[in-house]
């Protein structure tokens, strides 16, 4: 999932990058954020495929499934802190 291939990134900035470099399931997953799951097997991807879909209601007009929550509402997470940048235009830095 890219713009341009390697060949053009290679004409512009002489740069030598492979299309998993350039636009592969871990620059998504890692650095763009354009995917939230990477599998390394179909038979992953459709196990994972599978525990997707218990979180979705069986039709739109029934309600998404509910399961009682197993962790302390009152819990302190102090590692959410530094999720948001202070400043957003320095957070590749």
């Amino acid at each position: 999932m890219f713009v341009t291939g390697p060949n053009v990134l290679k004409a512009v900035t002489h740069e030598d990058v492979t299309f998993e470099e350039l636009g592969g399931a871990r620059v998504h997953n890692t650095t763009s954020g354009i995917a939230h799951f990477s599998c390394p097997s179909e038979q992953d991807c459709i196990r994972q495929i599978r525990q997707l879909m218990t979180f979705l209601p069986p039709n739109n007009l029934d309600d998404p499934p509910r399961i009682a929550p197993t962790d302390i509402p009152t819990r302190i997470e102090e590692g959410l802190d530094s999720i948001i940048p202070d400043n957003p235009t320095n957070h590749m830095t």
